[in-house]
């Protein structure tokens, strides 16, 4: 019997079955686990974050030195907007994933919002 990932030969006596039925050696068992556990950690993560542009972006408003929030909040939104794209990622939002874009968004335009302000009280003076 050979590992349905990595190829490697198994012997009868050490033969471990993935959730899905195929015969798996340990160490691919072990990896396809820590990668599954992984991806809801991350999901909340991105999902933390989707929440904490729009807030960057309304802080910038009474505080951006040197254009740090407006920056901030708009690296942050466009971190998220790819971070959905992965399908696990995606997969583990699929009840939130509509909110989590929204937030992504609105950090984005209130990033962009900040920063135009910013600049135009610069120039002003």
């Amino acid at each position: 019997m050979t590992c349905m990932m990595c190829g490697a030969e198994l012997p009868v006596t050490s033969t471990l079955y993935d959730a899905r039925g195929n015969a798996i050696c340990v160490r691919c068992l072990l990896a396809t686990q820590t990668g599954a556990e992984r991806h809801p950690a991350s999901s909340m993560t991105v999902k933390s974050l989707a929440y904490g542009g729009p807030v960057l972006g309304v802080a910038g408003m009474f505080f951006n030195p040197v254009l740090v929030m407006s920056i901030a909040a708009i690296v942050n939104g466009v971190y998220v907007l790819r971070a959905i794209r992965h399908p696990d990622t995606a997969a583990h939002l699929e009840d939130s994933l509509e909110k989590v874009k929204v937030g992504a968004i609105a950090g984005v335009v209130l990033g962009g919002i900040t920063a135009v302000l910013t600049i135009m009280s610069f120039t002003s003076k």
